[in-house]
């Protein structure tokens, strides 16, 4: 018969009421199998026959598990030949161990965990079982998705820093590729006591961005100082590689070049305000006036009256021609 036909229906209760004959009222598990597949509607048509069958009457496994039923001996190893390789399988726990430990940073660790950790289903399916080909290349692809999955919060490469004062902020660029947000703690070490870090900040990267945190930290002495970063879950288990990276310390220099910057700055005030007193000087000091283009004008008063008189007196009779003395002769 063909599933999903009539005939696959009567089929399934003709043997459930073979079944049920045999087993006296026992409970009965039935497994569809692996390649069991539901129709387009979502529903089995010949599960609901079997169900509606007088004889029938369904419960959870939890509640079969829970009644008396005869106990089964199974053996111990089945098939071992066709396990997948000790080695493959040891891999793929510790990559869903990683994947716990990585869904803590998130907002529902639970819903994370289910997403990330789909391509382990993929990993094992039990069709593949005996196919070794076809099942090493679905461990393959599920080890690389879930390498990339690991990989996808991390700290950015970062060059060589400086640090020219007393104490300052080394920048953490760190990277998420996730498609949530994650929340991190940023733990950076000093491998020298010319160095020391103050707070280890919290911070939380949205979903397929990148944030630069700053740790701020204190200078003791100048010197060459190897760091190393490393992102932290909130119970302090490691979600990222370290990344190592130098600072130059020169505290020493930060000193030396503020007090040459205030003498210079000193200097400059200086000399701004002696030429400022110099300009004021020169626009205040008293020049020679020029010559007025026409004489002043004579004041008139009664003092001055005669002296014009005797002036125009003078001129009048220097005008006038002069007369001949008369002598004896002429009278």
């Amino acid at each position: 018969y063909r599933p999903g036909t009539p005939a696959a229906r009567a089929t399934l209760v003709a043997q459930s009421a073979l079944v049920a004959g045999q087993a006296a009222g026992s409970p009965v598990l039935v497994a569809p199998g692996a390649q069991w597949q539901l129709g387009g509607t979502g529903t089995s048509a010949a599960l609901e026959a079997l169900l509606a069958a007088p004889w029938t009457q369904s419960m959870t496994v939890a509640d079969l598990l829970a009644s008396a039923s005869a106990p089964v001996t199974l053996e111990d190893t089945l098939d071992v030949g066709n396990d997948l390789p000790p080695e493959r399988v040891t891999l793929l726990q510790d990559r869903a161990e990683s994947l716990q430990v990585l869904a803590v940073t998130a907002d529902d660790p639970e819903d994370a965990l289910l997403d990330w950790a789909e391509p382990l289903t993929h990993a094992v399916p039990v069709t593949l079982r005996g196919e070794d080909p076809a099942r090493e290349r679905a461990v393959a692809e599920s080890l690389v998705a879930l390498g990339e999955t690991l990989g996808a919060v991390r700290i950015a490469e970062s060059s060589d820093l400086n640090l020219l004062a007393d104490s300052g902020d080394i920048p953490i660029t760190i990277v998420n590729e996730l498609d949530r947000p994650v929340t991190v703690t940023v733990d950076l070490t000093s491998l020298s006591p010319s160095l020391r870090v103050r707070a280890r900040p919290e911070v939380t990267v949205p979903a397929g961005q990148e944030l630069v945190a700053p740790v701020t930290v204190d200078a003791v002495s100048s010197a060459n100082v190897r760091m190393t970063a490393q992102l932290l879950n909130s119970t302090g288990a490691p979600v990222s590689s370290l990344q190592a990276f130098d600072v130059r310390v020169r505290a020493d220099w930060g000193t030396a070049a503020t007090a040459v910057f205030s003498v210079v700055l000193i200097m400059l005030m200086i000399a701004g305000i002696v030429r400022t007193i110099r300009r004021g000087r020169k626009d205040t000091r008293t020049r020679p006036g020029s010559a007025p283009a026409t004489a002043p004008t004579e004041p008139d008063g009664p003092e001055s009256a005669p002296a014009t008189g005797a002036t125009e007196d003078s001129e009048t009779a220097a005008d006038a021609p002069a007369e001949r003395p008369r002598g004896g002769d002429d009278g």
